[in-house]
């Protein structure tokens, strides 16, 4: 599991991605003390969100109880006692919340939730809904970067099935949609409802992407999710609230923050398919 921390005016952040196992989760949390005591931080976000797997029980539980005894041996340690929100999707969030239940009965202040919304505001956090959006597409691209540019040329243009993308074609659909929602996080927060859509299939075929090498497709790719983590974090309250249609044969509307949150949905999907990783829904 890889881990980034950022430190914000009232709130630790702390991104996560990788494929769960106890061991990595425990680390991570350690990483975290250390952080919290350093900063004198009174407010943690787990933004675990591109965490795959599925913890099994005893995970969960052993989990629960391992945090909250370190959080009481260090609570001498800390200006002011901080709030862990964790920020998880289902299967790595127990709908039952068995390991909240495990660490708060043991004394730590922690929740586990589903909404950015929700979990900021437990945090009691004054912060546009979707603050977070940018710092978890920067921890994606920053973590998937490198495996993508190690792809082999000749296995990357493979169809697997007649009609089936290759992994360059299956990138370069990446690439347009960063094109697109690029496109539509910019133009929405001027006009009012813009219709933005593409073909993807045309886009594909008129880019011609097994003819371009892997290396220079995963170095197009960064450089667009850069450029666009750097519009989302930098939008206000106000703009995250803007529409755009993206319908095709009837209009959809839909806010930038909703774009924004299923454009990194649509990201994962697709990279844990071109890398073999543990599939991810969409």
């Amino acid at each position: 599991m890889d881990s980034k921390i950022v430190i914000e005016k009232d709130l630790m952040r702390v991104v996560v991605s990788g494929r769960f196992d106890l061991q990595s989760s425990q680390r991570v949390f350690l990483e975290m003390l250390e952080a919290v005591k350093q900063h004198h931080s009174k407010k943690v976000l787990f933004d675990g969100r591109a965490i795959s797997g599925e913890p099994t029980t005893m995970e969960r539980f052993h989990y629960g109880e391992f945090v909250a005894r370190e959080y009481v041996k260090h609570a001498s340690s800390f200006r002011t006692l901080p709030k862990f929100a964790y920020l998880l999707s289902i299967p790595v969030l127990d709908p039952q919340r068995f390991g909240e239940n495990v660490a708060v009965n043991r004394g730590m202040p922690a929740r586990m939730f589903d909404k950015l919304e929700n979990a900021l505001a437990w945090l009691d956090i004054n912060q546009p809904d979707s603050s977070g959006i940018g710092a978890m597409l920067l921890e994606i691209i920053s973590t998937r970067a490198q495996e993508l540019q190690q792809l082999k040329e000749d296995e990357s243009s493979l169809h697997p099935a007649p009609g089936k993308w290759s992994k360059k074609e299956e990138l370069g659909h990446l690439i347009d949609s960063a094109h697109n929602n690029l496109r539509r996080f910019i133009v929405a927060q001027y006009e009012t409802e813009p219709h933005v859509i593409y073909g993807q299939d045309k886009w594909v075929e008129l880019n011609n992407y097994n003819s371009q090498p892997v290396i220079q497709l995963a170095r197009l790719w960064l450089l667009l999710n850069h450029q666009i983590e750097h519009i989302l974090s930098n939008m206000t309250e106000e703009m995250w609230m803007r529409k755009c249609n993206t319908g095709k044969a009837e209009p959809s509307l839909h806010t930038l923050k909703w774009l924004a949150e299923d454009y990194v949905k649509h990201l994962l999907h697709h990279l844990h398919h071109i890398l073999e990783l543990e599939p991810m829904p969409y």
